[in-house]
């Protein structure tokens, strides 16, 4: 921690940087289904009634420039997502650089699993979720006071 800052100004700061994890996850998955998208409609082919059956009724140098521009959008987004990840890594290792077990499993459920605090059922599925306190053996009261104290240890990085 920097003294310049306050505890609660450095651990919101942590927590910011820490949040980035999340957001970094769920842009690289936004990015996978994109192209995902992409690759099924130039898999598709729609139906051509001049008695050879599927195809795209003469129009395959049309259909090599639309995939050769998916080819060149699929390249971009690979280049977007290999920074996004480089940057989630980056958040890993600052939290693998604590030295206390506990720390960092908990720092790793909140931010890289988004994981709850407590346990309880989903209301959407109904399953049991087991919360960040349970999965470590803590009651919530200490888990956040771990978690407090891992965000006042964690060096963030200057970038």
């Amino acid at each position: 921690m920097t003294d310049k800052v306050s505890d609660k100004e450095y651990a919101e700061q942590a927590k910011a940087y820490l949040q980035q994890a999340f957001r970094l996850s769920m842009k690289i998955k936004l990015e996978q289904e994109k192209i995902s998208e992409l690759r099924s409609k130039i898999n598709y082919r729609s139906p051509c009634f001049d008695g050879n059956g599927g195809g795209f009724g003469g129009s395959e140098d049309k259909m090599a420039a639309v995939v050769a521009e998916i080819v060149t959008y699929e390249q971009e987004k690979a280049g977007q997502v290999l920074e996004y990840f480089r940057k989630y890594k980056e958040i890993e290792q600052t939290i693998n650089e604590l030295e206390d077990d506990a720390e960092r499993d908990i720092l790793e459920r909140r931010y890289l699993l988004n994981q709850p605090w407590e346990s309880g059922y989903d209301k959407n599925s109904g399953k049991y979720i087991v919360g960040i306190a349970e999965s470590i053996g803590y009651s919530i009261r200490n888990a956040y006071k771990k978690h407090g104290s891992a965000l006042l240890k964690l060096k963030i990085p200057k970038n």
